[in-house]
């Protein structure tokens, strides 16, 4: 047990050292995404919608949960009363289990990527553009992007989540079958986790070129090779940044909401249920609008280093504020 805590010790040391020498190395980068996130939240204030779009997919998610646990009752049910075989079973459980993760990655991907449709339409189309009967073109940004990510990009969206679902899927099978002392099955659990995280991290820059552009998701994804070959060590420097940020946010949130609830109570047998819910529900809700913050950063991170002239051309001011400003940390941004 002490060589346990010993090692446990050791590996925090290493990483805290390695975040203060990351944070020397990148607090350069520091101050473009805090601006890049000021923006962010302006736009998110002009289109409040767009946080009713995150809030919308919880209770989307709650009732395909609910059906889900229906299905795997009804299955267990079944199976209790030897109406199938221990095989059909069996498979009927890796079959729910792959509907679930596919379903619950198409879900997350549409919210996702109609918030970055509403950023990338923010970015490429002047305020002040009107269409032909005189009204403003940016009028319902949200409810064209939530069109466009269910009509013509729906099948990108779906074909990415669906290699994310077979990679869980695998690794599920992986986990039931497996004796718990086989180290080879822990190899390779492992290895599908990094796996599946970076197909994920590459399905999300996928994802918002499919929101900007309308891409297929091939397309989208030779497109993203091309930009991680160009900005990737600048695109993993803002993803981090923000990513800390919300995460700390989150966090902070989630305790402060916890410690609340555990001093309303005023006692120990019913004040620490109190907390660790309250603790749970202010996290699930605090992480919806600050996806929004990721999202939306890392979208305009993305049409910032694609077409930086776009912005020059719509938002001329705060163009002019980021070059002057940030000019050496943009400059070559243009791929």
């Amino acid at each position: 047990f002490a060589v346990t805590r010993a090692w446990q010790g050791l590996l925090t040391l290493v990483l805290a050292i390695l975040t203060f020498i990351l944070y020397f190395a990148w607090r350069k980068h520091i101050p473009l995404s805090a601006a890049v996130l000021t923006v962010v939240v302006d736009v998110m204030g002009q289109y409040p919608a767009v946080v009713g779009t995150a809030f919308l997919s919880l209770p989307v998610s709650i009732v395909f949960a609910g059906l889900w646990g229906v299905e795997l009752t009804g299955f267990a049910k079944m199976a209790q009363d030897e109406v199938i075989s221990r095989g059909a079973m069996i498979a009927a459980l890796i079959f729910s289990a792959f509907s679930a993760f596919w379903v619950s990655q198409v879900i997350g991907n549409v919210v996702m990527t109609t918030i970055a449709g509403v950023y990338a339409t923010w970015y490429f189309v002047s305020a002040e553009a009107n269409t032909g009967n005189g009204r403003p073109e940016l009028q319902s940004p949200t409810a064209q992007s939530f069109s466009r990510a269910m009509t013509w990009s729906f099948g990108s969206i779906c074909f990415g989540s669906l290699i994310v679902a077979l990679i869980q899927t695998v690794r599920f099978c992986i986990q039931l079958f497996n004796d718990r002392d086989s180290i080879a099955g822990a190899i390779a659990v492992c290895l599908l986790d990094i796996i599946d995280s970076l197909v994920q991290y590459f399905n999300y820059y996928a994802y918002i070129q499919v929101a900007i552009y309308g891409k297929p998701y091939l397309k989208a994804a030779g497109d993203v090779w091309r930009l991680m070959d160009s900005r990737g060590v600048n695109s993993i420097i803002n993803d981090n940044i923000i990513g800390t940020f919300c995460s700390t946010a989150m966090f902070v949130i989630a305790m402060v909401c916890g410690g609340i609830a555990f001093a309303f109570t005023r006692d120990i047998v019913y004040g620490l249920p109190c907390g660790f819910v309250a603790l749970f529900l202010a996290m699930l809700l605090a992480s919806l609008p600050l996806s929004i913050l990721s999202t939306g950063s890392t979208t305009l991170f993305v049409c910032l280093a694609e077409d930086p002239e776009a912005l020059k051309r719509t938002k001329p001011e705060l163009y002019e504020r980021f070059l002057r400003k940030y000019a050496r940390i943009m400059s070559g941004w243009s791929v």
